[in-house]
């Protein structure tokens, strides 16, 4: 079953948290409940600009709250810029 790894991680790896960004398309595919793929636990969600002061932690998985409640407002670009920066720029400049 699909759903059995994120439960495994969520707890083996009890202080991890998925760090997305608002309407970012990845976290959406394939679609959870129609492709039976599920994320695991804990989220920290950002918005717009990812100002930390406006991070949304989520506690559980797929929580409308968080990403999931954007699922059909999603977008390229937030996927490739996460805290300011295009992500292809993150390993140019020697962070991993």
């Amino acid at each position: 079953l699909k759903t059995s790894f994120p439960e495994s991680f969520s707890f083996q790896l009890e202080y991890s948290f998925r760090v997305t960004h608002w309407r970012d398309i990845v976290p959406h595919i394939p679609l959870g409940p129609i492709g039976g793929y599920f994320h695991h636990r804990r989220e920290a969600f950002y918005k717009n600009k990812m100002d930390p002061s406006e991070v949304k932690i989520c506690t559980e998985a797929e929580d409308i709250e968080c990403s999931d409640g954007l699922w059909f407002t999603t977008s390229i670009y937030e996927h490739t810029h996460y805290f300011g920066k295009q992500v292809s720029q993150y390993g140019k400049s020697g962070c991993a």
